[in-house]
């Protein structure tokens, strides 16, 4: 995990806002380049979160969600745990620990 993406999930953990070159943290969203990639589930915000990669499955992309979901790329096709992902452009939920990893 790049520091960056460390310092982005502890902000993010913590309910702090943080602006860290070229990704945002308010207390609810992640937001790169623009666009909300995590946020919080509204009716579940200490255990659930909602991903999506707007398209941009690039590695930062997956760097950022990695923090949150074990996400990977193998043959041009990515997993979140065993499971093929498929974003749609559309939020996913995905069961979260909110506490902050060492």
């Amino acid at each position: 995990m790049r520091k960056i993406t460390a310092k982005m999930y502890k902000a993010f953990c913590e309910g702090k806002e943080a602006s860290l070159g070229n990704t945002v943290v308010t207390k609810d969203e992640v937001i790169l380049f623009g666009h909300p990639i995590v946020k919080r589930h509204p009716k579940h915000p200490k255990t659930k979160i909602l991903v999506r990669t707007w398209g941009y499955e690039t590695t930062t992309t997956k760097d950022r969600l990695g923090a949150f979901v074990p996400v990977y790329q193998k043959n041009h096709v990515w997993y979140v745990g065993d499971d093929a992902w498929e974003d749609n452009y559309d939020w996913t939920s995905f069961d979260w620990d909110y506490n902050v990893k060492n």
